[in-house]
């Protein structure tokens, strides 16, 4: 899945078809997109996002393994360095971002109480 997201929603051309990703900040765009959705609640794909329960659940999850799985079908982006900051019941997650040779860092604060 890599379209591009508007607002939350896909962005379709004049034809009603979803666009692609074409810069590195639409790709980052995307990951936080996947990062932000608990896993099975999109309808349009109940396999994408990521598993929240996972991520506050365990004593120490692997917060790389955690993105790597929310972004695994994106087959145009790769992640690179990942780190977590917990602060209570949420954590902010900052992931290196690689797409079409390019890399950006992006940030995403998920609550546990989602």
């Amino acid at each position: 899945m890599d379209t591009y997201v508007i607002n939350g929603d896909f962005f379709l051309d004049g034809t009603g078809h979803t666009v692609s990703i074409h810069s590195i900040e639409e790709a980052c765009q995307r990951v936080r997109f996947s990062l932000l959705t608990e896993k099975g609640s999109f309808a349009y794909n109940r396999q994408f996002g990521a598993d929240h329960d996972y991520l506050f659940s365990e004593n120490e999850p692997d917060v790389r393994m955690f993105v790597m799985d929310a972004v695994s079908g994106q087959k145009e982006i790769s992640i690179g360095e990942v780190a977590a900051e917990w602060d209570g019941g949420s954590v902010t997650i900052t992931a290196e971002v690689f797409f079409g040779g390019e890399s950006m860092n992006t940030e995403v604060t998920i609550n546990g109480n989602i």
